[in-house]
C-alpha cells in the first residue's frame, strides 16, 4: 500500500498545483488517475515515482519505506 498525507506540491514561481492531497493505493488493486487536462495527474505520477518532490507532506509504503518527503 502507498499512502501520500497532506501532500502539497508547485513548480517554482507558480502557485500550488495540489494542496493537502491524501490518497491511498492498496497493493494488488487497479488504481486510475482521472481529471482535466493540467490539473496534476502526470505530477502525482512523477511524486510516486520520486522524480519529483513534494513540497509539503509525504508518501510512504506501509512497510515505512519513504517514496518520496518534503524538500
Amino acid at each position: 500500500m502507498i499512502k501520500a498525507q497532506k501532500l502539497q506540491f508547485r513548480y517554482e514561481g507558480q502557485v500550488p498545483l495540489m494542496e493537502q492531497l491524501d490518497f491511498t493505493i492498496q497493493a494488488g488493486k487497479i488504481t486510475t488517475i482521472l481529471g482535466p487536462n493540467g490539473s496534476g495527474k502526470s505530477t502525482v505520477l512523477h511524486l510516486l515515482s520520486a522524480s519529483l518532490k513534494p513540497n509539503d507532506g509525504t508518501m510512504k509504503q506501509t512497510q515505512g519505506v519513504t517514496l518520496a518527503d518534503k524538500k
